[in-house]
């Protein structure tokens, strides 16, 4: 029982977890710029593959009542560097990144 301390390192686990939260403080504060919204993925997996060869977006959920799932670019540090990326024809808008949710990861075959 004397070598049990060691093997529960409790106080190391606690100070590597300090500098994962800064990072999720610190990517609330970026900014994406929304392109299309659907209530179901395939919609806007067939948005982002016909954008593909303009613009490089990701799919993410939005909201749950209703659900989301919306097309972004980003992140940007800055608001208005994000509004700048908007092109003057669009329909698109910026969102904080506090707004989104999870990201939808491709699987193949869809």
């Amino acid at each position: 029982f004397s070598n049990l301390p060691k093997d529960v390192p409790g106080e190391q686990s606690l100070s590597v977890k300090a500098p994962f939260s800064a990072e999720i403080r610190l990517k609330k504060e970026e900014y994406f710029v929304q392109h299309a919204a659907f209530s179901q993925l395939e919609g806007a997996m067939v948005w982002k593959n016909n954008k593909a060869s303009e613009i490089s977006t990701e799919i993410f959920i939005k909201g749950d009542n209703p659900k989301r799932f919306v097309v972004l670019s980003g992140p940007f540090r800055e608001k208005d560097s994000a509004s700048d990326s908007i092109a003057d024809s669009s329909d698109a808008f910026v969102v904080p990144s506090e707004a989104i949710g999870e990201q939808v990861y491709s699987v193949s075959g869809l």
